[in-house]
């Protein structure tokens, strides 16, 4: 006893040997209740006699007694585990004072949970890593950078507005060359948020030209001789420079159609060409009197091919021309005139046309030797310069990388901001205007630069979208075996043209994987690429 005594107990292990003496007490106190509430008793009060509790024997051993000696003996055990643990001097893991609860399963049920939790079990999704941006050929008119890393100030030094304003007009890339020019990250920013335009009206939104906030108002005759005078000599520069290779792209905005017009090599295609959108029935035939080579190749009814003498062939579907000739010899059964019949078959033949007028699927492709004809068919169009509207007078809008004749030096608007987000600084840019597609790739090669995540969220023009489905369809019929020559040939004449060779590169690839339509990126560092989120 002496030797139990002289051992001194930490007051953690006090604490711990308190506590557990609490519990088993506790246990105790319960299982002597749930005892005394299960003991029988007669109820000698109640009438009727089946109701009764079986009388107790007397001759029966005495529980109360077997009940006070298990407590009595229970609280002996109790008390020398106590004293164990006192005078203990390592300290042992605690039990579960509490037995689990066992379920017992058949057979069935084991066989039924296996199989459901087979069939639960989800793989992980597969995430794409796209070790370039691809092009989106469609116009933003909004992008929105979120990342930790403050890319550009709100403000900048006269130095850095001046260096990036060189660069841009002078085609430079300023970081590889010995220009003397500021390299810094904010000057390249700025670099490129930089395009030409042509007409620029401040008050009025040229782009999208039929916004709302766009307020009518009338030009006389002089004033609109001498604007289309002078889009006339923008367009006809800007058309040479596409055809000379000296810029590879560049966008004509009407009120009822786009078009993009881009330079040979582009897109895996060896010859320039345009991409038209939308078109109608009407407009469609404009085209086929002045003779003008067109394609359809977002056409689901069939491939459009062109013959000779201009004439359009549309593959017939055989499901369709079988339920024709079923209709039309249930129509003569019935005792219905030719003419009728043949009456309803060009209503048909009209509700197919114009289907699928005014959509992305009308777009028309225009390639070679017709797209010369279709530049000098819309200098000489009376549609092109619009007579009724809130842009009355005012001729389309002209969109490029390069500057030209008569072209405006334009800049995206931009708004930098600071936010907090799940207790993390993070930095906001958020460009505004007309963003073409090489603007895209310049600024996340410089975001890439940073060694930091960032996040992309653009908004397109949605008249604008169909020029990049057509140039994915246009690449998925392309034999690439064939079309790499091509290709690597188109890089080398275009080298030229102002833009950045690793974009021109992506530009005029034939992989089916170069064009995309782009809304929501992700750049992982570690994933050294792109995600879609």
């Amino acid at each position: 006893m002496e030797e139990k005594t002289k051992t001194f107990v930490k007051p953690e292990d006090f604490l711990k040997i308190q506590i557990r003496k609490q519990q088993l007490q506790q246990r105790l106190r319960h299982k002597s209740k749930t005892t005394a509430s299960d003991k029988p008793e007669n109820d000698l009060g109640s009438n009727n006699v089946f109701d009764r509790k079986k009388r107790a024997n007397p001759f029966a051993r005495d529980t109360d007694q077997n009940n006070k000696k298990s407590r009595e003996d229970s609280l002996i055990q109790v008390e020398d585990t106590i004293f164990e643990l006192i005078h203990s001097t390592k300290s042992k893991p605690s039990a579960n004072l509490e037995a689990p609860i066992l379920e017992v399963l058949n057979e069935y049920e084991k066989n039924v949970i296996g199989i459901v939790q087979e069939n639960t079990k989800e793989e992980p999704p597969k995430i794409e890593i796209l070790k370039f941006l691809p092009v989106d050929w469609s116009i933003k008119r909004c992008i929105r950078i979120l990342s930790k890393t403050m890319v550009t100030p709100s403000t900048l030094k006269s130095s850095v507005e001046a260096s990036g304003l060189t660069g841009f007009v002078r085609c430079l890339d300023i970081k590889n060359t010995n220009s003397g020019l500021d390299i810094s990250s904010s000057a390249r920013f700025h670099q490129n948020l930089m395009y030409w335009q042509s007409p620029h009206l401040p008050w009025l939104n040229l782009v999208q030209r039929n916004s709302s906030n766009n307020n009518p108002f009338k030009l006389n005759e002089n004033e609109i001789d001498s604007l289309y005078k002078d889009w006339m000599n923008s367009f006809k520069n800007l058309f040479n420079l596409l055809r000379a290779r000296q810029c590879p792209y560049f966008y004509v905005l009407a009120n009822n159609y786009n078009i993009l017009f881009r330079a040979a090599g582009i897109g895996g295609r060896a010859e320039m060409h345009a991409l038209l959108t939308p078109t109608s029935k009407g407009f469609r035939q404009m085209l086929n009197d002045e003779e003008i080579e067109f394609t359809q190749p977002l056409k689901k009814s069939g491939k459009k091919s062109l013959t000779p003498n201009n004439s359009i062939v549309v593959a017939p579907d055989e499901n369709n021309e079988e339920e024709e000739e079923d209709e039309m010899a249930f129509l003569e059964d019935l005792g219905i005139n030719k003419s009728d019949i043949k009456f309803k078959e060009n209503i048909k033949a009209k509700q197919r046309e114009l289907e699928d007028d005014h959509g992305d699927v009308s777009t028309a492709l225009i390639e070679g030797a017709d797209c010369q004809t279709f530049f000098n068919f819309l200098l000489n169009a009376k549609s092109t310069l619009p007579k009724v509207g809130k842009l009355a007078g005012i001729p389309p809008t002209l969109l490029a990388p390069v500057g030209f004749l008569g072209g405006t030096l334009r800049r995206q608007n931009m708004k930098s901001s600071k936010l907090r987000i799940d207790g993390a600084d993070y930095f906001s840019i958020e460009l505004i205007g007309a963003i073409l597609p090489h603007t895209v790739h310049t600024l996340t090669t410089l975001l890439s630069e940073l060694k930091d995540n960032y996040n992309l969220t653009m908004a397109n023009y949605i008249n604008t979208i169909a020029f990049t489905k057509v140039s994915k369809e246009l690449i998925n019929d392309l034999d690439t075996s064939q079309t790499f020559a091509d290709n690597v040939f188109g890089v080398e004449n275009l080298s030229d043209c102002g833009i950045d060779m690793e974009v021109l590169k992506t530009m005029c690839s034939v992989k089916p994987e170069a064009i995309n339509i782009t809304e929501r990126l992700q750049y992982c560092r570690k994933l050294g690429g792109f995600t879609y989120f």
